[in-house]
C-alpha cells in the first residue's frame, strides 16, 4: 500500500485550500490519493463519485473547482505539486524511485511540459537545469557515474528504460518535445521524442 506525505498547514494557512467547499477538499484528496507516482491521474468522474458516494453532478463540479491544482487533457490530469510535496523534485535519472515517474512524464509530453511551465512558476525549479539532479550528459558506460545496479553502459538491471535528455528537444520540425534516450547505448544514436522513435525501438523499450 502506497504511503504518501502531505502538508498538514493546508488548513489553516493555504487561502485556497481553506475556501473550497467540502466536496472540492475531498475531491483534491482523491486526486492525491488515486494518481500514480508522477501525479497522473486518468479522468474517470464516474467512478471518483462512486468511491466517494456522492453524485455524479456534485463529483464534475468539485473537478472544476479545484482546476488550479491541476494541469489535464482530455484522458489524463496532472497534480501540479504533486512530485515537489513527495520530495521528487528535482529528478534524478540514476534513482530508482524516480524510473517510473521519468517514463510517465514522457509517455506524456504535452502535460509534461505544461507541469515544467507551473514548477517553474511556483519556483519549484528555476530552469529546464534545475529539474535534474546528477542527470548524465550522455547515457552511462559501464565503470562511469554513480549509482546501483549499473551494468555494461550503465543499464539498468530489469527492463529497459528511456529517459529525458536534458537540455535537447525532438529533431523533427515543428515538434519541439523533449528527445529521450535508451540507458543501455553508450552514444545518442537519435534526437527524438517518445512519439517519433522508430517502432522497433518503441516495441522494446516502450
Amino acid at each position: 500500500m502506497p504511503r504518501r506525505f502531505t502538508v498538514t498547514e493546508k488548513w489553516t494557512q493555504d487561502k485556497w485550500f481553506m475556501e473550497l467547499n467540502a466536496s472540492a477538499k475531498l475531491m483534491f484528496f482523491f486526486l492525491c490519493e488515486n494518481c500514480d507516482c508522477a501525479g497522473f491521474w486518468e479522468i474517470n468522474i464516474k467512478e471518483a463519485a462512486y468511491r466517494m458516494a456522492l453524485n455524479e453532478e456534485t463529483v464534475y463540479q468539485a473537478f472544476r473547482d479545484i482546476e488550479k491544482c491541476y494541469v489535464r487533457d482530455d484522458r489524463f490530469c496532472a497534480i501540479v505539486s504533486f512530485l515537489h510535496h513527495q520530495r521528487n523534485l528535482p529528478l534524478n535519472p540514476e534513482n530508482k524511485a524516480h524510473i517510473g515517474i521519468l517514463n510517465r512524464l514522457i509517455s506524456h509530453p504535452g502535460l509534461y511540459e505544461a507541469l515544467k511551465i507551473r514548477w517553474e512558476s511556483k519556483g519549484y525549479i528555476q530552469s529546464e537545469r534545475t529539474l535534474w539532479n546528477q542527470a548524465p550528459s550522455k547515457p552511462l558506460q559501464r565503470g562511469y557515474g554513480k549509482g546501483r545496479g549499473l551494468g555494461d553502459k550503465g543499464s539498468l538491471r530489469g527492463k529497459p528504460h528511456l529517459y529525458p535528455i536534458p537540455g535537447r528537444n525532438c529533431s523533427v520540425p515543428g515538434c519541439g518535445m523533449p528527445a529521450v534516450y535508451r540507458n543501455s547505448s553508450g552514444t545518442y544514436d537519435t534526437f527524438k521524442c517518445l512519439e517519433h522513435l522508430p517502432e522497433k525501438v518503441k516495441a522494446v523499450y516502450c
